[in-house]
């Protein structure tokens, strides 16, 4: 059984993106490899997040503080262990922290921003550009570099879509597992309003788990005072949710690859 190590993180600034890609990704390696998430600082929502082995690189009062000091951390922990294969997913990570594994282990980088150098085996990236896609990292990486471009690539929970969602019209409205909301009570407000004259429709506004309590009870107050909306609480499984939507409005996210194989 090959044994990976996967070097991701979440938190209230960065969202749940990139664990949960992540997470859809091991479910298919778990098949054949043994893994362990590789996260910054102890959160309770891990546990609940995932169904895999994990360990924390820093300590309570420690923070992330360069690709250098980080490198030290990481080496020392599997300095002994049998590593097939290393897989980031982490914006926060280049070539700086990546040559120390290169040529040593197969490393797999996810990137969506075609900005910086990497050095990896295979760079994989969703974002769609048109016939410019295919163009992507042109030199940013190594020649041998296996490039996997497109939203043919991305990392989506394929369930079947729920035959009964045409008999409502379902707006799903998320900024993220741990967006902001006061910024868009208004919209909300204006939004539900408009709505009204639809008795079928409905606006599920997520919660995400990250969100904070006072926003929360903010938002309850919402579904208290507008019918036609309902709050999703602590919500850890969006793939789940969205087999029954119609229309999305929020933030675009890794979970506009799952829209789009939804068609939604």
């Amino acid at each position: 059984m090959h044994n990976i190590i996967i070097r991701t993180n979440f938190n209230e600034k960065i969202g749940l993106g990139h664990i949960f890609r992540m997470k859809n990704l091991a479910k298919e390696l778990s098949k054949s490899s043994k893994l362990t998430f590789y996260l910054d600082e102890h959160n309770e929502l891990t546990e609940k997040i995932l169904d895999y082995d994990f360990e924390y690189l820093y300590k309570k009062n420690e923070k992330f503080k360069s690709q250098k000091e980080e490198l030290l951390k990481l080496k020392k922990i599997i300095k002994n262990k049998k590593i097939d294969c290393i897989i980031v997913d982490d914006y926060r990570f280049d070539e700086n922290w990546e040559k120390t594994f290169y040529k040593i282990y197969p490393v797999i980088v996810f990137d969506d921003n075609n900005i910086k150098n990497h050095k990896c085996d295979i760079i994989i990236d969703s974002k769609w550009e048109g016939t410019n896609t295919a163009y992507r990292y042109k030199n940013l990486v190594d020649k041998n570099t296996l490039k996997l471009l497109g939203p043919q690539f991305s990392i989506v929970d394929t369930k079947k879509i729920n035959k009964n969602k045409v008999h409502s019209f379902n707006i799903l409205f998320y900024i993220g597992g741990g967006g902001n909301y006061k910024r868009y009570y208004n919209f909300l407000k204006k939004f539900s309003e408009t709505l009204k004259r639809y008795k079928n429709c409905k606006i599920l506004v997520v919660s995400g788990p990250l969100v904070s309590k006072k926003e929360q009870n903010q938002l309850i107050k919402f579904e208290k005072k507008f019918n036609n909306i309902k709050i999703i609480r602590n919500n850890f499984n969006i793939s789940k949710l969205l087999l029954d939507i119609n229309l999305y409005v929020g933030v675009a996210s890794s979970i506009i690859y799952e829209l789009n194989y939804h068609n939604i």
